[in-house]
């Protein structure tokens, strides 16, 4: 995995401030590439909505701006000035817009993945077929895996991520078959 991130050198310690996105800016790609390089020019957009902009007891109330196809954002606060008074660099902001915009059950189903997952390769003790229940699985994370065709997408997914994974099927029941991780890793090259 790749991301772009702002590096301290030696950080004794990293001071976050809560914030509160009042307005996604969307830009051309062009000019998302030189608002982020010019961040102290006037900026129309900037002046159109520095009322959205303050601080209110430790909270900063921001606009977010993105580039159409860029990865990242830039938070802005620009305290009543009309440019980038207070800015923070953030990673994969489009990623953080997508998964605010999907619903609440396919956000819970991504959240939950993880657990699931580690929930089940514990449970699967031996190599061969074993077979869960939706229902236990669906009291147990809250998750709908017997009618969420996107929860069940998510989940298997995650599994298919897993080596030691060779299959998984929903149906009535969730069905994976797992096999021993060193039949997961194939055949060793080199060793004679």
């Amino acid at each position: 995995m790749k991301i772009n991130a702002l590096i301290a050198r030696k950080p004794d310690r990293f001071t976050a401030s809560p914030c509160t996105v009042e307005k996604i800016i969307r830009l051309t790609d062009v000019d998302y590439d030189f608002f982020s390089k010019h961040l102290l020019n006037y900026f129309p957009f900037i002046e159109e909505n520095k009322h959205l902009m303050y601080c209110e007891g430790d909270v900063r109330h921001c606009i977010l701006v993105v580039g159409e196809n860029r990865p990242d954002g830039i938070l802005v606060e620009s305290e009543g000035y009309n440019y980038a008074r207070y800015a923070a660099f953030v990673p994969d902001a489009q990623g953080l817009l997508l998964l605010d915009n999907l619903p609440l059950d396919m956000r819970m189903a991504l959240e939950a993945a993880p657990q699931i997952v580690e929930y089940l390769l514990e449970e699967m003790g031996a190599p061969g077929e074993h077979i869960f229940s939706l229902s236990d699985l669906m009291e147990r994370f809250d998750i709908d895996l017997k009618h969420d065709i996107a929860a069940q997408d998510i989940v298997g997914h995650a599994l298919g991520k897993r080596p030691e994974i060779a299959n998984t099927e929903f149906g009535d029941a969730l069905v994976i078959t797992y096999r021993e991780p060193e039949q997961a890793m194939g055949p060793e090259v080199g060793l004679q």
